[in-house]
């Protein structure tokens, strides 16, 4: 019991790291939002009352780089803003899914017609939820909030800092503190390892199972796109792996809450009912259709232990263990942005606790206080321009941050490297913690290498992928020996696991 205590503390603290790049982009929308491009031009944006309200939601959710946690400062803007019940939703479902960041990733190491399928039935799931709720229980008219400009220059910079800092600090703690929970909870009850079989698209129930273990889960769009990769290169159920991409990284804990605070409890339930049912309906659908063909079911797939007890029962694990491994995960170089954007949220919380209005109750009026600014070389831009460049900022910043996830091929092969050489020495001399550390940074890397090329026009044959397959099926092989503590099969495999690096690196550098 105390490992899946400890288990759970350490999913909390990780899921924590991989919320905070996405979290932070989203309060920082916020204060785009409320300060720059203000709430008249946003029900604007959103398509205010017409019936493109929605479809213009899904949209914009799935260009901005959000996770579902990042989505609740955003929608709570949105309310404010009196957008349309039906068009929040369908960005607070959407935002999480997909962002260019990821979809890049699918697009390169999936099946395209998969990946672009998921993101088709993604629109039909918001407007078919969207509507019937409204139908049947009509979201209450908000009443558009007035506030008022801010002078422009400094201050108004200014004040998109106070607002998204307040609004980490007071508005949406809670809820975000909830999408957190839903994950760690969910690994005390999933013993470590359980759910390697609970996939198989041999298994009818698979989909079904799959949606009701992702109900309260959080994933970000990143990392959920990758489990899909694993779960298609694993000839594993698609329609599973559906349920778990709209369930798990579309909707948190959090986010039932917030629904349920702002809309009650008979409209909340009725869409998590409706979507629940749309998503499980379309699972079987889509499962036979879209099944690759040429892939074989390996019977098993290791994309889920990160929502199960991360820690093997006979392992001796403490407070210490679980900080330590938290430190050596975000001190990897592939995860270094994520103990930076901890920082940020840090500081933006702490900011907000200073800024509090109570504390500084005159500081929106001088925000607000218009400046003279005549005589000088100061041109004022509109919120619509200003609001324009933001948000194309924050799609550029998403292009920009692919080349700098997958850097050139050089760079990747060579922390490529750096992570499988003490992998190597650790299946050698049985070092089955070490195993355990080192095959995920290793997978992960590995996969980069495909993204990177795709990224820059390198020609990907199947020369590359079967390589890249092989190798990664070696890695499979020495974390099935690491598991069953067998040193034979550890020695050999990560003695092994030096040619198949070669010949995954020879393809792209004959």
């Amino acid at each position: 019991m105390q490992n899946q205590i400890l288990g759970m503390l350490y999913r909390f603290l990780e899921v924590s790291a991989n919320a905070a790049p996405t979290l932070l982009v989203g309060f920082l929308i916020a204060g785009i939002i409320k300060r720059l491009i203000g709430y008249e031009m946003t029900r604007s944006l959103f398509g205010g009352a017409s019936l493109r309200s929605i479809p213009q939601a899904w949209l914009i959710g799935m260009l901005l780089p959000v996770c579902s946690l990042g989505a609740l400062p955003v929608i709570r803007q949105l309310h404010k803003a009196g957008v349309p019940g039906g068009a929040i939703l369908a960005f607070a479902i959407s935002a999480p899914l997909f962002n260019p960041i990821s979809l890049l990733y699918g697009l390169s190491v999936g099946d395209p017609l998969v990946i672009f399928t998921f993101a088709a039935l993604s629109l039909l799931i918001v407007t078919i939820v969207g509507v019937l709720v409204e139908k049947v229980l009509p979201f209450p008219d908000q009443v558009a909030e007035t506030v008022p400009p801010v002078s422009f220059g400094l201050r108004r910079m200014l004040a998109v800092g106070v607002t998204a800092s307040r609004e980490a600090y007071s508005g949406l703690l809670g809820y975000v503190l909830l999408g957190l929970l839903g994950s760690a909870v969910l690994s005390l009850f999933l013993p470590y390892g359980y759910l390697q079989t609970k996939a198989e698209r041999t298994d009818v129930w698979a989909p079904l199972f799959m949606a009701v273990v992702s109900l309260p889960m959080y994933e970000t769009p990143m990392t959920m796109i990758i489990k899909l990769g694993d779960m298609f290169q694993h000839g594993n159920s698609v329609g599973a792996a559906f349920s778990l991409m709209i369930l798990g990284a579309g909707v948190n804990a959090g986010v039932y809450l917030w629904l349920w605070m702002h809309y009650g409890k008979m409209r909340t339930f009725s869409c998590v009912a409706v979507l629940f049912g749309i998503v499980i309906g379309l699972s079987y659908l889509v499962d036979a259709p879209l099944t690759q063909k040429g892939v074989e079911a390996v019977g098993h797939t290791h994309a889920f232990d990160v929502y199960c007890c991360p820690f093997h029962p006979s392992d001796s694990v403490s407070l210490w263990t679980v900080f330590e491994r938290i430190r050596s995960d975000l001190t990897q170089m592939q995860h270094f942005y994520k103990g930076v954007a901890l920082g940020g949220m840090a500081l933006l919380v702490v900011a907000g606790w200073v800024l509090r209005p109570v504390r500084f109750p005159g500081l929106e009026s001088w925000l607000e206080e218009q400046v003279d600014r005549t005589g000088t070389w100061d041109v004022e831009l509109s919120p619509k321009v200003l609001g324009g460049v933001a948000l194309l900022g924050l799609i550029a910043l998403s292009v920009i941050g692919c080349y700098s996830y997958y850097p050139p091929l050089e760079e990747v092969f060579e922390e490529l490297k750096g992570a499988q050489t003490p992998l190597q020495s650790a299946g050698v001399t049985q070092d089955w913690d070490g195993v355990e550390y080192w095959i995920p940074i290793v997978d992960d890397w590995s996969r980069r290498v495909q993204v990177s090329a795709y990224l820059r026009g390198i020609p990907q044959t199947e020369e590359h992928a079967q390589k890249a397959q092989n190798y990664r099926e070696m890695l499979d092989l020495l974390r099935h020996a690491a598991e069953d503590r067998d040193a034979d099969e550890g020695r050999e495999y990560g003695l092994r696991l030096q040619k198949a690096y070669s010949e995954f690196k020879a393809v792209y550098f004959p």
